[in-house]
């Protein structure tokens, strides 16, 4: 599998990658008239990202300029062990508890589909229960 192939020092630019997607895509967005307009940004990553662990801050200050959530769908390397013990906190933070975390040689592990559908549809509910609340707490 690639993953395996992959060393701790391989890192990916997952922040940065982010911002240039929410750049081209939502930069030219009136915000003002979009109050009802929802983002959402569905990563898929092996996280071996230097940003994730140790620049949080970037991921929580490109979702508010861009007014977006983040989704992250986690496929694990068992080969890197301790190396990302601190892992799945980090992705919670990042993410707003919007992460999955899985195994790719998980013998229950059917699809890629369904782990993606059960991720995304938490993100839909998420946004749902946000436009409720703000519709609610202007009446």
């Amino acid at each position: 599998m690639v993953l395996e192939g992959l060393t701790f020092c391989e890192s990916s630019h997952i922040s940065t990658g982010i911002a240039a997607i929410a750049v081209y895509t939502w930069d030219h967005l009136d915000t003002t008239s979009a109050n009802n307009v929802k983002c959402i940004v569905l990563v898929i990553t092996n996280a071996l990202s230097t940003e994730l662990r140790e620049d949080k801050d970037q991921f929580t200050k490109r979702k508010k300029a861009f007014n977006f959530s983040l989704a992250l769908l986690h496929i694990r390397s068992k080969s890197l062990g301790d190396k990302m013990k601190d892992l799945d906190s980090s992705l919670k933070q990042v993410s707003d508890n919007l992460c999955l975390s899985i195994d790719p040689y998980d013998a229950s592990l059917k699809r890629l589909s369904n782990s993606t559908s059960s991720l995304l549809i938490s993100a839909f509910q998420k946004m749902i229960q946000s436009i409720y609340r703000s519709s609610t707490s202007t009446l």
